[in-house]
């Protein structure tokens, strides 16, 4: 069990990663488009 958790650990630390990183950019995006959008 113990192995099995260490093999699956960083698997899972890479996807939450990949998470993050999307999650930011994403919000990075939306942020430019809003301001792109506000200006007249």
């Amino acid at each position: 069990m113990a192995g099995y958790f260490l093999q699956v650990t960083p698997r899972l630390q890479a996807v939450l990663h990949g998470v993050v990183l999307t999650r930011r950019f994403y919000v990075d995006f939306v942020r430019v488009n809003g301001a792109a959008c506000q200006v007249p």
